[in-house]
């Protein structure tokens, strides 16, 4: 898909650029996660110069279907997107890329996170395009392999990074002069927004006031939380659990339907409850894009992926101050390590046992999982402004 998609680029950028006086800046990101941290940056530079022109390109089909579903979004909230035109990078070949700059002309290339491809550096210094990369974390079990990029990355002219790990290992590896600066994570302001631009669906009033949502959930995440699942049955106490698969394949869907049955537990598929929903069915959400709204009418969260090999998105259910569970794989994510570190209600276990302890003592006490959302109420708040800083950066 991301071969065919590169059909015509340069032939559709051509069609849609605007022929103006302003500055083109070219902001590229991976995927759809990388969109995520790139899209608040983005509002801030059209908040602070509306005429400059933005091209957001990224690598992979699924950053085209994040800004498909990102459109939507911003339709049905009756506000502005952020870039003017939105397409795949070309590939790190000189032929395509010369060619690609050659019909942009951007005045500004800024990499998201860790998108570092050599020729497009190499081609934007020859062209004396500046070079920007923008809200970069690496895990520290990454850090060693990033050595063998470090030519590429002392071709950058500013790097700003999400925490002070990553930048404090960047200025030993680039020199203690190397413009690396700590700037904060931008993904804050973007899911503080998300949750400001949706309306409450009208499904919303069949849940009950206990409800436990296991989100971007993997087969591995299934098994080790199932004994605290059980657990949680068990107590009888009225809790909703919501399964939310990271990849909604049919296998495991129907697996989790079955394990609901063999507990004697009504579970309903997510397209099917929608067109009849009751209160009592626990729910298999068998599509995607729903996340998002469903944390509003949750009680607790655990994060899928960190009984897998990477956490996915804390900060998503933080932004709705809603307690937060992982398993022990949480090193990818900056924001989970220090929510962890700092006790900032997010709770880590390491095996199914401590999982099903936790779950139970948390089902248990409301007190405490109202102490866990202000403490992530607060986090984010202290946090804000990181996507204003970067815009600052790059228009400087």
């Amino acid at each position: 898909k991301g071969l065919w998609g590169r059909f015509g680029l340069i032939q559709r950028i051509k069609t849609h650029k605007k022929e103006s006086s302003e500055k083109t800046y070219w902001f590229h990101v991976a995927s759809s996660g990388e969109l995520e941290q790139c899209l608040p940056i983005l509002d801030e530079i059209k908040a602070l110069q509306p005429k400059v022109q933005v091209f957001l390109s990224y690598f992979s089909p699924t950053a085209q279907r994040g800004i498909e579903l990102e459109t939507l979004r911003r339709e049905k909230a009756q506000l502005p997107l952020p870039w003017d035109i939105a397409d795949y990078s070309p590939f790190d070949f000189k032929y395509s890329v010369r060619r690609f700059l050659k019909v942009l002309k951007p005045s500004h290339f800024v990499a998201i996170h860790r998108e570092i491809w050599p020729t497009i550096i190499e081609e934007c210094e020859r062209l004396k395009i500046h070079r920007y990369l923008l809200s970069m974390y690496l895990p520290p079990a990454s850090r060693p392999a990033m050595k063998r990029l470090s030519p590429w990355l002392k071709r950058f002219e500013k790097i700003g990074t999400t925490e002070a790990g990553t930048a404090t290992f960047l200025k030993g590896l680039l020199g203690e002069n190397f413009p690396v600066t700590m700037m904060g994570d931008p993904r804050i302001e973007r899911v503080l927004k998300r949750k400001a631009m949706q309306k409450t669906p009208p499904w919303a009033g069949f849940f009950p006031s206990n409800v436990l949502i296991l989100a971007s959930l993997w087969p591995d995440d299934f098994e080790k939380v199932s004994e605290g699942l059980r657990a949680l049955l068990a107590l009888k106490k009225g809790w909703k659990i919501i399964v939310v698969p990271h990849e909604p394949k049919e296998s495991f869907v129907t697996s989790c339907q079955s394990w609901f049955k063999g507990h004697n537990a009504a579970a309903r598929r997510w397209s099917q409850w929608t067109q009849s929903p009751d209160e009592e069915s626990h729910l298999i959400v068998d599509g995607v894009g729903y996340l998002a709204e469903l944390y509003q009418v949750a009680t607790l969260v655990f994060v899928g992926g960190s009984f897998h090999r990477r956490v996915h998105n804390v900060l998503e259910p933080a932004a709705y101050g809603k307690p937060i569970l992982t398993g022990p794989f949480i090193e990818n994510s900056g924001e989970a390590m220090e929510m962890w570190n700092q006790h900032h209600g997010l709770l880590r276990v390491t095996d199914a046992a401590e999982f099903a302890k936790e779950l139970l003592r948390l089902a248990s006490d409301e007190g405490e999982r109202l102490a866990l959302s202000e403490k992530l109420t607060a986090y984010l708040t202290a946090r804000q402004g990181a996507s204003r800083r970067y815009a600052n950066l790059v228009l400087s």
